[in-house]
């Protein structure tokens, strides 16, 4: 039942992310707003989440991560139930904020829980489940939007999943408990499963360049790079390329599908591969599938989904190696720090692209996304080719 919580709490935080950029064009016209303001959107619910990322160890030791996440799930319904009513921009951005908040709490204390007790495997299956989420956000959009629902619907709707999944997480919160071992973070000395490496122990990846501090940049810049071309591929396609909406839809959906199909592959068989080589050679990946997005005109959309496969692997790893550099006893704070600084890069990355796109248009966002890409891998090696 925990599994089953877990993974339908993370596939929820996934539609958002993957339908906003569907979702916007709707959005921003009934409120009158520039192409640009998506980056303002996606900002409003950064300090929020970066705040609610930072805190979430202790949140955890407080309450448990059980009725932490029933209390999140009941914050988060409210967030979306406000944005779909909502009767002006303004509501709009505080109900972001409300959302960002929920979502930062979350998903530090979930990665947190399941780095500590279950190791790199789970943590793809954790991933995966969001990318499940955010596969079927632009399918979502697409099929309201098309049968005349509306924005207002489509956030409804994922308000209404919110509400069941929080009845969920009331029915399954005293399990968490007991799947933590009593701790809400996890035991300590507890091993990272498949990794083979103790958590507490130093490990090759511990006396890797840059150190945690280089971890945390790689964080950031990550998220730049997916969450923006995540939310900018339906824009450039459509806006730019006159792409047909529908095709535009799909493409966004290939790239969220191949990310979750990339992520189960971690869970089958990340135990096997070399960390330092997935995160290095799926950066790589990623910056040749977002290259041929940005100069393949119409048929650009065929680097969607190898961008999305190589981005896959790099923020489960990540986070697996997490407990390996600095222990049990500090990963659920460094992890937390980590989901703060994700919580930045993707939307100042968007925030960038939007900008760039009102002053040069939207064409000139490709460049954006693979200077993005360009300086993950580059940041990746420096950090990651060291370790096991």
């Amino acid at each position: 039942m925990v599994v089953v919580e877990i993974g339908l709490v993370v596939g929820l935080l996934g539609i958002p992310d993957g339908g906003l950029g569907v979702l916007w064009p709707s959005l921003r016209h009934t409120f009158h707003r520039p192409v640009g303001d998506l980056g303002i959107l996606v900002l409003a619910g950064t300090v929020p989440y970066l705040l609610a990322s930072v805190f979430s160890g202790r949140s955890v030791r407080r309450t448990g991560i059980g009725m932490l996440t029933v209390a999140i799930g009941v914050v988060a319904t409210a967030a979306l139930v406000g944005w779909a009513v909502a009767p002006a921009w303004g509501v709009v951005l505080g109900a972001f904020a409300v959302l960002g908040w929920s979502r930062g709490s979350t998903d530090a204390a979930l990665n947190a829980h399941v780095s500590a007790t279950e190791g790199v495997r789970r943590l793809g299956l954790l991933h995966a489940s969001y990318g499940v989420g955010a596969t079927a956000g632009p399918l979502l959009v697409s099929v309201v939007l098309a049968a005349g629902g509306g924005w207002r619907a489509v956030v409804g709707l994922i308000a209404g999943g919110a509400a069941l999944v929080t009845v969920g997480a009331v029915a399954a919160r005293r399990g968490w408990g007991a799947a933590a071992g009593g701790s809400g973070a996890g035991a300590a000395g507890s091993g990272v499963a498949g990794s083979g490496v103790a958590a507490g122990g130093s490990g090759q990846g511990a006396g890797g360049r840059g150190g945690v501090a280089a971890v945390l940049v790689v964080f950031t810049l990550y998220t730049a790079a997916e969450a923006s071309t995540g939310a900018w591929a339906f824009t450039v396609l459509t806006q730019s390329r006159h792409v047909d909406r529908g095709i535009a839809g799909v493409a966004v959906a290939a790239y969220w599908g191949a990310l979750t199909a990339g992520r189960f592959g971690v869970a089958a068989i990340g135990h096997r591969v070399g960390r330092g080589r997935a995160i290095c050679g799926g950066a790589a990946l990623a910056l040749v599938g977002v290259v041929v997005f940005a100069v393949g005109g119409r048929l650009g959309a065929l680097g969607l989904p190898l961008a999305g496969l190589g981005f896959a692997p790099m923020f489960p790893v990540m986070v697996s190696l997490i407990p390996d550099r600095v222990g049990v006893a500090r990963s659920a704070t460094v992890i937390g720090w980590a989901i703060g600084l994700a919580a930045v890069g993707g939307p100042v990355g968007t925030a960038l692209a939007g900008a760039v796109a009102d002053g040069a248009g939207v064409a000139a966002i490709g460049l954006v996304l693979v200077g993005l890409s360009a300086l993950v891998l580059v940041a990746g090696v420096i950090a990651f080719q060291g370790d096991p």
